[in-house]
């Protein structure tokens, strides 16, 4: 008895089509497949691997670095061992190609882009291999983010937004290197034997890297919710809002602290670059 009468009382629900206003949920099998669907489309544990990707992107770095730091150790140790046991002929003071290669590498990599008034005070702009490393980091960020689609579910209730979703993860995946980068003495230094100074220029961008993405990681959500407000049977200000109340707080407060934080960071920084050639001139 009870259970023919669960089964009625279930039966309109369950088998309404997805335009119904009140299929918005599992019970409803329209619902319930069209969440499937997207799903399949875009799994939601796939979207880890855009973390993973960052991570070993900049451990794959790193392990460049220090095979080169090892390479010139090695060099150095083998050049001072032959120095001292031999005396250099003519012949050994040639140039090599690879050397003159070097030499060139360096002269590149050493040189800044000069950005009058301020020229070598400004911080804003590395030398040109770490610009180069910093470029690099950047593009792979933007291809990560922006080339795989669908940058959105249909609904936010299949699911957060993809686009979200990875941005999240690779900001996430940014956090340890940030955190690693910004200690004076650190084992990235001890690996790749780069100063403090020198991993400074990056640490400041890799921060701005990571605000970025969680920037895009943040803005999915509203305009989903905004989107969807006809699917709610709301309009697309009232469901925002009400999305707004229930997670938005979090998000939203979140991203106003590291809005404060990077506009005290940047206005600090201006000023100091102000002041620096001022009071060479005073």
């Amino acid at each position: 008895m009870d259970m023919s009468m669960t089964t009625n009382s279930e039966s309109p629900v369950r088998n309404l089509s997805l335009s119904d206003p009140r299929c918005r949920n599992e019970s409803c099998m329209a619902f319930l497949d069209a969440e499937n669907a997207s799903q399949s489309a875009t799994p939601w544990a796939s979207l880890f691997r855009y973390g993973h990707w960052t991570t070993w992107y900049y451990l794959a770095l790193i392990a460049i670095l220090t095979l080169i730091h090892i390479s010139r150790k090695t060099k150095d140790y083998h050049f001072r061992s032959t120095e001292a046991s031999t005396t250099r002929t003519e012949a050994n003071r040639k140039t090599t190609i690879w050397q003159k290669f070097q030499a060139l590498l360096r002269y590149f990599s050493y040189r800044q882009i000069s950005i009058k008034p301020f020229n070598r005070t400004n911080s804003l702009v590395p030398a040109n291999g770490a610009l180069t490393i910093l470029l690099t980091t950047i593009v792979f960020l933007v291809l990560l983010t922006f080339v795989s689609r669908p940058y959105y579910r249909p609904h936010m209730a299949f699911g957060a937004p993809p686009i979200a979703i990875r941005t999240g993860l690779m900001a996430f995946a940014c956090t340890p290197i940030l955190i690693a980068l910004a200690g004076k003495f650190n084992i990235i230094s001890l690996l790749t034997g780069i100063s403090h100074e020198k991993l400074n220029v990056f640490h400041r961008w890799v921060a701005w890297m990571t605000f970025v993405l969680s920037l895009i990681h943040a803005v999915p959500f509203f305009l989903q919710s905004y989107w969807d407000g006809p699917f709610y049977g709301m309009s697309k200000a009232e469901n925002l809002k009400a999305q707004f109340y229930v997670g938005g707080w979090y998000g939203g407060g979140n991203q106003v602290c590291l809005i404060v934080c990077v506009y005290f960071s940047l206005s600090a920084q201006t000023i100091f670059n102000l002041l620096v050639p001022t009071s060479k001139v005073l």
